[in-house]
C-alpha cells in the first residue's frame, strides 16, 4: 500500500460527497447530528476500500494503518460511529458529531494522496499498537493479571518454607530439562508446532 495506491481513488467525488455531511451538521437536530457520522463513516469506508483488504472496517483499518496520522483518534470516531449505528436513541452532541467527521475527512486525505505523508517505522508501530490494544482490551487484562499473579506466587514461595521447597524443586526441574538435550529439543518442537497450529487456527477466523 504506497503512494501510487492512494492515488487511485477516483471512483467517487470526496469534496461532492462531503458537502452532506456538512448540511447535515449544519442542522439543529442531533438526529442530524448522528447521520452526520454516518454519511462521513461511509464515505471513508468507500475511500478504505480502494486502498485496504480485510473482512471487516477494523481489519481494513488495521492493514492501512500506515497511511493514518492518528490511528488513536480514527478508532475513537470509529466507535462513535458504531454507537450511533447500534445502539437505539443514541444521538452524539454536535460538537462531537464535529469532531468524529473531522478525524475521517483527515483520515480520508491520508488515504487519497492529499497532504499524504510516508509514516515512518516507529510511527506505523505506535499505530499498529494503538490498534491492537484498542481492540484487544482483554489480552491487556489477562497479560497484567499474568504479571500480577507472577510476582504475588514469587512473593508467597519466598515467604515460607513450602514455598521455598518448591521453588528450589522447581529449579531442580528446570536444571533437568535444561541438561536433558532430546527432552529439551522435543519440548522446543512441541512448542513450534503449537504456535503454528495456533496462528493457522486465528487466520482461519
Amino acid at each position: 500500500m504506497g503512494e501510487e495506491s492512494t492515488r487511485e481513488v477516483t471512483d467517487f467525488d470526496v469534496e461532492a460527497e462531503w458537502k452532506g455531511v456538512e448540511k447535515l451538521l449544519a442542522q439543529k437536530a442531533s438526529a442530524a447530528w448522528g447521520m452526520a457520522v454516518v454519511e462521513a463513516h461511509k464515505i471513508f469506508r468507500q475511500t478504505l476500500m480502494e486502498v485496504s483488504f480485510g473482512d471487516d472496517v477494523e481489519e481494513q483499518i488495521h492493514n492501512a494503518a500506515e497511511l493514518f496520522s492518528d490511528m488513536t483518534k480514527l478508532m475513537q470516531a470509529h466507535e462513535l460511529y458504531l454507537q450511533v449505528r447500534d445502539e437505539i436513541n443514541y444521538m452524539p452532541t454536535k460538537d462531537d458529531a464535529q469532531k468524529a467527521t473531522d478525524i475521517f475527512l483527515k483520515a480520508i486525505l491520508d488515504m487519497t494522496g492529499r497532504d499524504f505523508i510516508v509514516q515512518g517505522v516507529w510511527h506505523r508501530l505506535n499505530n499498529n499498537l494503538n490498534f491492537f490494544w484498542g481492540n484487544h482490551p482483554k489480552f491487556l487484562v489477562y497479560v497484567l493479571s499474568g504479571i500480577l499473579g507472577f510476582v504475588a506466587t514469587v512473593w508467597i514461595l519466598d515467604k515460607s518454607p513450602v514455598g521455598r521447597w518448591f521453588g528450589d524443586l522447581a529449579i531442580g526441574f528446570s536444571e533437568f530439562v535444561v541438561g536433558n538435550e532430546p527432552l529439551l529439543i522435543g519440548l522446543l518442537v512441541a512448542w513450534f508446532i503449537a504456535l503454528v497450529l495456533s496462528l493457522v487456527y486465528f487466520r482461519k477466523k
